[in-house]
């Protein structure tokens, strides 16, 4: 399975805060849900402690419009 590294922390940051709002979860175990994780990984993936799996990734990625998401990929590492 291929992994997704934010190339600069900021952006990983916001990434993950711009999906909690575009998807209007609560808070961030109701997003874990979705991806099928715990709180504790998305604090992992949110502090680039471990890369977030790519298909995690691209659930995340479609709450985004195509502007957004093209903008989203162009700065990550797989």
């Amino acid at each position: 399975m291929r992994r997704i590294f934010f190339i600069n922390k900021d952006n990983c940051l916001n990434f993950f805060k711009e999906v909690k709002e575009c998807g209007k979860f609560s808070n961030w175990k109701v997003l874990g849900k979705v991806i099928n994780t715990n709180r504790s990984m998305i604090d992992n993936y949110r502090k680039r402690n471990i890369c977030i799996p790519e298909d995690r990734f691209n659930i995340l990625l479609n709450y985004f419009d195509s502007e957004r998401k093209d903008y989203f990929l162009k700065i990550i590492e797989i």
